[in-house]
């Protein structure tokens, strides 16, 4: 399970710190100590390390100290904008990080504690840079990364760079430090638990749950194990349209099939078509076809279950939905967002639009689904996280920054609701199933990482929602379906 512990520093300076020629430190937000960033880099001078604030690194500097998370203002107005900025600024630095040393550093504000304590929502809406860490230290294995989670509270400029700049000089690769306004330095640690006693199941019989991202995928096999266990109202909300499949095309039953019955039916209307256009067609056909065998499976193992085409970000669309349901299946008693999509790319190569995408669907999800169940007496929230979240992930930095997101957002609600309600955020480790295909599969297996049955991985998910509420918020499972680290 996820512990802060008590850490003395290593006395070693931060990989790459003493050997960087030029370090950046960016502005830090509007209600920061005024002038931090300035006094950080009067601290850096004083043992020779050359710095300047700047808003953002250019292609020659070789080291950067990221505020925006300090004292920064919107909550999640801002998390799309702060996020992006972040990711930008490590894209500069990735041609010279990639291959030689030198640094990056995040600071941010998620209640000293990385969000297991006293997380204000606005501030937890701004707590994935610690994912944009994590990653790089894989992409980039020479340089020194760090991620610090900071108070201000009662802390002037001078005193909150010191405690930055002593860690940076004294705390080693520790990734993940946080620093209270006490004087602590705490690390996060992961350590091994297992489900154990679980209680009564939080969902009664015909209760309704809203679910993104749930007609594909793994997720389709989750909902079936909930709902055999207990027989659910269920609204997945997805990006395809359903509309009727021509009669024409039923004979149709694989990708090659359907493909030549199309292009036999453009030959037919004399018309010209491209292999992609095909493509597309087939495509769209194929997730229609999945959407409605979800429906008949959730159907046939007890649930009462509905598609509705919506876009996760439109929250007057989603509205619509849940109130079309509401009239018949009255409130809604749970969330589960799954909705996810990737772009991998290493942050070099990633570009911005890529990387919007992948968080947008993430973030803005989850903040559609809070905002229309908010009058909702809800019992469940379960965010379907990412292990990319805790361990970063070559070529995934959106994702695990988007995941972070989810798995702080998770935790200022367990701690905003006192118990009323079971919040989980799952960091999934890879499913055998969904979208790990055959040579991903082989590419796990060649790293010595084992995949999640989906039965095993389903029923894991039962029995984590059984647990006692003051259990584990942010919970990550991996290859056994039995283990967990919260």
């Amino acid at each position: 399970m996820l512990q802060l512990q008590t850490e003395p520093p290593s006395g070693a300076a931060l990989r790459g710190l003493r050997t960087a020629r030029n370090v950046v430190v960016t502005p830090a937000g509007p209600h920061a100590p005024e002038g931090l960033a300035q006094s950080v880099v009067a601290k850096l001078g004083e043992v020779g390390v050359n710095a300047r604030v700047d808003d953002a690194p250019g292609d020659q500097d070789d080291g950067l100290i990221l505020l925006a998370g300090v004292g920064a203002d919107g909550g999640y107005a801002q998390s799309q904008a702060l996020h992006a900025r972040a990711f930008e600024m490590a894209k500069t630095l990735a041609p010279r990080l990639q291959q030689s040393d030198g640094f990056l550093v995040t600071v941010q504000q998620s209640g000293a504690s990385f969000g297991m304590r006293d997380l204000p929502a606005d501030q937890a809406w701004l707590g994935g840079l610690t994912g944009l860490v994590k990653t790089a230290a894989r992409e980039w294995p020479q340089a020194g990364l760090k991620a610090l989670d900071v108070d201000t509270a009662g802390a002037s400029a001078e005193d909150l760079a010191q405690r930055i700049v002593s860690e940076l000089l004294q705390g080693g690769d520790e990734r993940e430090v946080a620093l209270p306004a006490a004087g602590e330095r705490l690390a996060l640690r992961a350590l091994e638990a297992r489900q154990e006693n679980p209680g009564a199941f939080p969902l009664q019989p015909h209760d309704f749950l809203v679910v993104s991202g749930g007609a594909r995928g793994i997720t389709p096999d989750i909902l079936a194990a909930l709902t055999r266990h207990t027989p659910l109202r269920l609204l997945l909300l997805g990006r395809t349209p359903v509309e009727e499949e021509p009669a024409a095309l039923a004979q149709a039953g694989d990708e090659t099939a359907l493909k030549r019955a199309l292009f036999a039916q453009a030959g037919a209307r004399g018309e010209t078509v491209t292999p992609q256009q095909i493509g597309a067609q087939t495509a769209s056909i194929l997730a229609q076809r999945q959407i409605r065998a979800t429906l008949e499976s959730l159907r046939a193992a007890g649930a009462e279950a509905r598609y509705v085409a919506a876009d996760i970000a439109d929250v007057a669309a989603v509205g619509a939905a849940l109130d079309a349901a509401r009239a018949q299946w009255g409130p809604v008693a749970g969330v589960i967002h799954a909705a996810g999509v990737l772009a991998d790319k290493r942050i070099a190569d990633k570009t911005l639009d890529q990387f919007n995408r992948v968080f947008a669907t993430k973030v803005d999800g989850l903040h559609t689904l809070l905002t229309v169940t908010q009058n909702d007496p809800l019992k469940v929230i379960c965010l379907f996280s990412s292990v990319a979240a805790r361990e970063g992930n070559p070529g995934q930095c959106d994702y695990a920054m988007a995941n972070e997101v989810l798995n702080k957002v998770a935790q200022a609600e367990a701690q905003r609701r006192g118990g009323a309600c079971v919040v989980k955020s799952i960091n999934w480790g890879p499913w055998d199933g969904g979208m790990v295909d055959a040579g991903l599969r082989r590419h796990f297996h060649s790293q010595g990482i084992g995949l999640i049955p989906l039965t095993e991985g389903a029923r894991f998910l039962v029995d984590e929602l059984r647990c006692s509420q003051g259990d584990a918020v942010e919970v990550v499972v991996g290859a056994r379906g039995t283990d967990a680290h919260d």
